[in-house]
């Protein structure tokens, strides 16, 4: 009896059952391969950050709010430390800092850039059919090459982060509130 439990005892330690001799810590036990939750970045602060308002594209579509209540839309054609220039409807409309309340990049169209989403798949059919030509390659020192399945998966892969990459960025947020405005 006493060789059977010297036995049991690596065994139990060797196996998924060593949680059970040895006490558990004061977190919850979320098994072996738990990671912990990814947690999504925070968006940059907006108030009083004319910053943001200075580092747009020329040509981005902006929907402006004035102190008097205006809304304006227009294209962005450029920004100073006291000012906000913005082409609509033909015509050059500047605003001072001061008036401007809120800055909104609007929706732009919903056509996505072709070569970003050809970039895109380029870098995930690399990736992909890379790291499974590089695993092989360092653990065997022979040249495995993947069938076209992962190549193709890596690139269907990349082209779907470079879309959703591009619409996020094309999307609408706000990029500017007076921090008058927030007590």
């Amino acid at each position: 009896m006493k060789k059977l439990f010297a036995l049991m005892i690596p065994a139990l330690v060797a196996t998924g059952c060593a949680p059970l001799l040895v006490p558990p810590p004061m977190t919850a036990h979320r098994g072996p391969f738990a990671r912990p939750a990814a947690v999504a970045p925070l968006p940059p602060p907006v108030v009083g950050r004319w910053d943001n308002v200075v580092g747009i594209q020329p040509g981005t579509l902006l929907g402006v709010i004035s102190a008097d209540g205006t809304a304006r839309t227009g294209r962005f054609a450029g920004a100073g430390l006291r000012w906000l220039r913005l082409h609509s409807d033909g015509a050059e409309i500047e605003l001072p800092r001061e008036d401007v309340l809120r800055v909104d990049v609007l929706p732009q169209a919903d056509r996505v850039d072709e070569g970003e989403v050809v970039k895109g798949a380029a870098r995930g059919a690399l990736a992909l059919g890379g790291l499974m030509m590089a695993v092989p390659y360092l653990l065997t020192g022979d040249v495995y090459v993947p069938p076209a399945r992962f190549w193709a998966t890596g690139a269907v892969v990349g082209a779907a982060g470079a879309i959703q990459e591009e619409r996020f960025l094309k999307g609408g947020r706000t990029i500017y509130v007076a921090s008058e405005l927030v007590r």
